[in-house]
């Protein structure tokens, strides 16, 4: 899904993409057997994962560098948005009809992504540079700064508090707070639409100041404060205003670095090296819910978001800042 020139194009290969992980979740919503359930899922990950890629070379082939960020800002918070939907009906649907009629709900739902995809999506006039250069098809990777691998490093970091925040939140809201999971799961879907406002409030910030990196330094340094502060908090009633707060900020840095990641890496590397980014990301963050279980289980959440909040932390430095061009000029 990360080569940039794909006979299918980013059309056929989203209509593609999404045909497999309507199948898988319509599989998955009829099994009846636990391996066959997870197989089901697995294969509606994998078809998920042309969108991400495919979606965002879309949004860097139509959208010139001045409005880039806030385009892929909006392109970067449907995410938060599918959380804010999903947190809001799937666990009552899960509840009343059980978990095949959640299961039916996301099939139905893939399938009216793929019928955008086919019906909504155009190419871009031009995906390549008509720029042929052996300076342009260069590995970005072959950089002695190595910006593009920081930039991967940096949003691998950052997707623990991320992932971190937007697996236990609903659990931490009835187990700690003794909140409903109606009202729970209201509350989560409501951060998350925060969340994806802070996006593209971040793409229009990098756009305006025309610079990915210290927009994306800052956003680092808030995540891994944000997160500090809350484990202080403990189970006080203020670490509920603090955990909503952190929802947002420990989200904005998604949009900013795909979007640097296209602009390091030109248009014929953009899509292998977004592809490297979310792999990367995906890595980090399946790692996340067992780990912080562990965590949790050991020292209770304020261990487990202290340790996002310094992993975090470590991202800060990464960021390249020095040197940076005006993706503008």
């Amino acid at each position: 899904m990360g080569c940039d020139r794909r006979p299918l194009g980013e059309r056929r290969t989203l209509s593609l993409g999404l045909s497999v992980a309507t199948a898988g979740a319509i599989a998955s919503s009829l099994a009846s057997d636990v391996w066959i359930l997870v197989l089901s899922l697995f294969v509606a990950g994998v078809g998920c994962a042309s969108v991400m890629v495919a979606s965002g070379r879309l949004v860097a082939g139509w959208f010139p560098p001045q409005q880039r960020g806030v385009a892929m800002g909006i392109r970067q918070s449907a995410p938060p948005v599918g959380i804010a939907a999903a947190a809001a009906v799937v666990p009552n649907l899960a509840d009343s009809i059980g978990i095949g009629g959640a299961l039916i709900f996301a099939a139905v739902a893939l399938g009216a992504a793929l019928v955008l995809a086919m019906v909504v999506v155009r190419e871009p006039t031009v995906l390549v540079s008509d720029d042929d250069s052996e300076r342009v098809r260069r590995s970005p990777y072959r950089d002695p700064r190595h910006r593009l691998l920081r930039v991967h490093l940096t949003a691998a970091l950052l997707i623990v508090p991320q992932v971190t925040i937007w697996t236990f939140l609903l659990v931490w809201l009835v187990a700690v707070h003794h909140w409903s999971v109606a009202a729970a799961s209201i509350a989560v879907a409501a951060v998350q639409l925060a969340g994806a406002a802070g996006r593209i409030l971040a793409g229009r910030w990098s756009d305006v100041r025309g610079t990915r990196m210290r927009p994306l330094r800052l956003i680092a340094f808030a995540a891994a404060v944000a997160m500090g502060v809350l484990a202080v908090s403990g189970e006080s009633p203020v670490s509920i205003v603090l955990i909503f707060v952190a929802s947002i900020v420990v989200v904005a840095d998604n949009g900013i670095a795909f979007t640097a990641v296209a602009e390091l890496a030109g248009p014929w590397w953009s899509g292998r090296a977004m592809g490297a980014q979310n792999t990367g990301q995906n890595a980090v963050g399946a790692a996340v819910p067992p780990v912080g279980g562990a965590l949790i289980a050991t020292g209770g959440y304020s261990l487990a978001f202290a340790v996002a909040g310094v992993i975090a932390l470590l991202a800060v430095p990464l960021v390249p800042t020095r040197g940076e061009q005006d993706p503008r000029v």
